[in-house]
């Protein structure tokens, strides 16, 4: 029988990306988009909570639904094609405030 060297051995990618850029700054990552996943949920609620009242309270739950979607859509492209290193993105409040006075009128 053959024997397996610990050269040839598959490693996971968290433990590759461990030795790639060192613990401190892993956890200093970690932190930072747990924080920032908090906060997107956060304003996404809030956001649908604003273009989906009124008449619309009835889909509001829908309306979360969609925000939160969009939120980790537009955080995922932005950060896996954006030029700038360490760019997020997230949904725009001003966005939100123009679609609920289109839903007024």
């Amino acid at each position: 029988m053959a024997e397996i060297s610990t050269a040839h051995a598959r490693t996971s990618i968290g433990s590759k990306l461990l030795t790639a850029i060192g613990t401190a700054q892993l956890l200093q990552v970690v932190n930072v988009s747990f924080i920032k996943g908090l906060l997107q949920v956060v304003l996404s609620i809030s956001y649908a909570a604003l273009v989906y009242g009124g008449k619309l309270s009835p889909y509001v739950g829908q309306g979360i639904g969609y925000a939160l979607v969009g939120a980790f859509i537009i955080a995922t492209i932005v950060s896996l094609f954006a030029t700038l290193p360490g760019s997020v993105g997230s949904n725009q409040g001003t966005v939100a405030v123009l679609q609920r006075s289109f839903v007024m009128n």
